[in-house]
């Protein structure tokens, strides 16, 4: 962005946690402000138009489309943005867009309008159209993974998800489906294109979950399948009151399914006649398994990641005074970096010091309340747990908050004190602990106010003065910026964790006379997202596909690429069934999806298909590691021969096929194995002795061997690892 561009509307989005998820996207993301100027456009928008990246930021829209409809955006883009945007919004549309060069490109275009700090700006979402089926799938399965990592982390994940459907499949009203424990269909979530659509139909939902449920949820729940209906007026038995009253006229409801079981049944309705579309058919039975899946792994990642927040934040606690030693730079976490600031404040600044945060809900929460006396810290405790400021009230807090100016005051008066607490209690306590004198200063980050610190003189007699609020408000000057990046290095470690579980199977399918266990440990550095995957694909109930692969890099890229061969795995072991093919065609598919994104990476992958009763497997690589044969009394590796990576041109794989009998299969990534500075043998060589001498079962190995290889510190690597053997007769 040039100097001049730092006062235009809009110049400030998107906000950067947004930006770095909108960077990593392979999708062109366009915004532009009322003036019809270019603030935003991310590195895939510069490469679909032949820009370079950062050239379009202050470019004017009008460049970018063709002449005849370049002077109607310059004379009626602002009214466009505030009204006639929303008709579009969420609908798919056919656009041709102007490169550099000059010559038009199509695109499929989604547009939304953007309120951020009183500005609005118009967002385009573009990308060149395309027909390819398994192009279609891996779209709309990347746009899944890419809500799940929207910065809207409070939203529930299956808003997002009927959100996508519905703005993808152009409905308007998605609902999502369960069963109670007594097997009665319920619906847990609505969608709508727009407030005034399906209004009846919301309230009776609110009113009655179960309403409707006899009908079209409870015949998929039963049958598993799909079923669609043109004209609800023809089908009586599926027509409810409020669809009715609502003009809702034709309905599709479809399964989802995980570990063959259907899970939930996700309803569509339109307000338009829709005929039977078999490209919606097959795009939802494509990801029907997928998006079970990513809803139950995030449901458990939800309840996962309160438990570990919980016990964090206990550790934290008991942890506080052996930490006190340590500069609030040292901080390794944003709630931490909070309690740091109270460390230095008090006594030095003060005897008490409170600390009151803007939540992620945009309340306010008292997450600090310190005296430097341990002995009345328990008092303390009674403002952080009980009294924290009356939003509606006078406290010092809410107005710095919603000033940004400091706040103090030599003496606290008996006025100024009643007035300040909030009921009687409060005031006794207030009263008990002598608050003299106060200040309370703001801390400022990224043009807003994350919070405010109040340090009170309680008891010491002391009395603040100017001098004392210059040296408060230098500290939380210093402190918010840490503050901010601590905060956003949560919110990021949240993002990719949750990421991280979704793309990975929850649990293993059971395979009749086999065991199976599969370990996967992220490297411990930041808050990357890593490449490596495995899977266990039944394919009927004799033979079944075991794969193993890992994407270059570690990034929200990786990451969707990784997503995509994954779930493109599904469909052509399914097809194939030999793993030399299959690699042919991921190779054909990753050449495809990385040319029509800009996106190029190669990557390893390791695919066996089993004969579960005879053993007998038939095994291929694409430059990725061999796997290990773990006998009785030896272990050693299959002399596979590895055909190039994924995402090298005109590459052929050969398979092998040997019988595995008794032994356990054990395939993995490189970051089991290398170690830097290290030749690649040493490692090879350091698993295969520390296998060889374990003797246990595929369970008990994948555990063995984490704890050993890794005892004198964490992975620097990702590390994906899958062992099988059949069970004793």
């Amino acid at each position: 962005m040039s100097k001049g561009e730092s006062g235009r509307a809009g110049a400030g989005w998107p906000p950067p946690g947004v930006r770095g998820v909108l960077d990593a996207l392979s999708d062109a993301v366009v915004a532009a402000d009322l003036s019809a100027t270019i603030c935003y456009a991310n590195p895939a928008a510069a490469r679909l138009l032949g820009w370079d990246p950062g050239e379009l930021d202050g470019q004017p829209a009008t460049s970018l489309v063709p002449a005849e409809i370049g002077g109607w955006l310059e004379d009626g883009f602002e009214a466009f943005a505030h009204s006639e945007v929303h008709d579009l919004v969420g609908r798919p549309l056919a656009v041709s867009m102007v490169r550099r060069d000059g010559r038009e490109v199509g695109t499929e275009m989604v547009l939304s309008p953007i309120d951020a700090d009183g500005d609005r700006v118009v967002v385009a979402v573009m990308r060149s159209r395309s027909d390819e089926r398994v192009q279609r799938w891996s779209d709309l399965t990347r746009e899944l993974l890419d809500i799940l990592t929207a910065t809207g982390a409070d939203d529930s994940p299956f808003d997002r998800l009927l959100s996508t459907l519905g703005r993808r499949l152009r409905w308007d009203v998605t609902t999502l489906w369960g069963l109670t424990p007594d097997g009665t269909p319920v619906c847990l979530h609505v969608w709508t294109r727009s407030p005034t659509t399906g209004r009846t139909f919301v309230a009776e939902k609110q009113k009655d979950p179960s309403h409707g449920s006899e009908g079209m949820p409870r015949w998929v729940f039963e049958h598993g399948e799909p079923l669609w209906v043109p004209d609800l007026a023809d089908e009586e038995r599926f027509l409810t009151d409020p669809a009715r009253a609502d003009g809702l006229r034709s309905a599709c409801a479809f399964p989802i399914h995980y570990h063959d079981a259907c899970i939930g049944v996700v309803k569509m309705l339109s307000t338009g006649r829709r005929q039977q579309d078999p490209e919606v058919v097959d795009l939802m039975g494509a990801v029907s398994g997928h998006v079970g899946e990513l809803l139950h792994a995030l449901e458990q990642a939800t309840e996962r990641e309160q438990l570990v927040a919980d016990l964090r934040e206990a550790r934290r606690s008991q942890e506080f005074l052996l930490r006190a030693s340590r500069v609030l730079s040292e901080a390794s976490d944003y709630r931490q970096t909070v309690g740091r600031l109270a460390e230095v404040a008090v006594p030095v600044l003060g005897d008490i010091c409170l600390i009151d945060i803007r939540n992620e809900q945009g309340t306010m929460e008292r997450m600090v309340a310190r005296h430097a006396d341990p002995a009345l810290q328990s008092l303390v405790d009674q403002l952080r747990l009980r009294y924290a400021p009356d939003p509606e009230g006078s406290h010092p807090s809410v107005t710095v908050m919603r000033t940004g100016r400091s706040s103090w005051a030599p003496e606290m008066s008996d006025e100024f004190v009643a007035r300040t607490s909030r009921d009687e209690q409060h005031l006794a306590l207030v009263r008990e602990l002598e608050f003299t004198s106060y200040m309370t200063v703001p801390l400022k980050a990224g043009g807003g106010v994350l919070g405010t610190v109040t340090l009170v003189s309680a008891g010491s007699g002391r009395r603040f003065s100017e001098k004392d609020l210059v040296g408060a408000e230098e500290l939380a000057m210093q402190v918010a910026s840490v503050l901010e990046r601590a905060r956003l290095h949560d919110r990021e470690q949240q993002i990719s964790h949750t990421l991280q579980r979704s793309l990975l199977p929850n649990r293993l399918p059971e395979l009749e006379g086999w065991s199976l266990a599969a370990r996967y440990l992220p490297t411990a550095e930041g808050v990357e997202v890593g490449g490596d995957w495995y899977d266990v694909i039944p394919l009927d109930r004799r033979t079944a596909a075991l794969v193993v692969g890992d994407v270059e890099g570690h990034d929200m890229e990786a990451a969707s690429v990784m997503g995509q061969l994954r779930h493109a795995s599904w469909l052509v072991v399914s097809e194939e069934r030999a793993p030399g093919p299959v690699l042919d065609r991921l190779n054909r598919f990753l050449l495809a999806s990385g040319g029509a994104a800009g996106v190029e990476r190669i990557a390893t992958v390791l695919v066996a298909i089993v004969d579960l009763v005879s053993t007998e497997m038939a095994v291929a690589s694409a430059g990725h590691l061999p796997p290990l044969m773990v006998g009785p009394d030896r272990a050693e590796y299959l002399g596979l021969r590895p055909g190039p990576p994924l995402g090298v041109p005109e590459a052929r794989y050969r398979q092998q096929s040997v019988e595995l009998a008794d032994r356990i299969l054990l395939m993995f990534t490189d970051g089991l194995v290398e170690r830097s500075g290290e030749p690649l043998d040493t490692g090879l060589e350091r698993l295969r002795e520390i296998t060889e001498t374990a003797g246990l079962a595929p369970v008990a190995l994948a555990d063995h061997l984490l704890a050993s290889i890794f005892e004198d510190g964490p992975s620097t690597d990702d590390v994906a690892l899958l062992a099988a053997r059949r069970s004793a007769s």
